[in-house]
């Protein structure tokens, strides 16, 4: 599961995404990347308000395509 969370920061709004992983002797846990910052809500939804799981990793935003998390990273454990 991968979620984009905002807040309330002193120059606009700002984002990270948030997922739940799994690892290889079945512990779970809750990795966090900071997104970046956006001016408006309107902004943050256009960056990041879509997130999609592909085969190199996962991305934000439908038309800024941005890769957050690369494979290799949320299969090592994240950073």
């Amino acid at each position: 599961m991968a979620v984009v969370i905002l807040e309330n920061a002193t120059n606009g709004f700002r984002g990270g995404v948030g997922v739940e992983m799994t690892y290889s002797d079945d512990r779970t846990g809750f990795r966090w990347w900071e997104l970046g910052v956006a001016t408006t809500r309107v902004e943050a939804l256009e960056k990041w308000g879509f997130v999609e799981w592909k085969p190199d990793g996962i991305y934000a935003g439908k038309a800024s395509k941005q890769l957050i998390v690369k494979r290799d990273e949320l299969e090592g454990g994240g950073r």
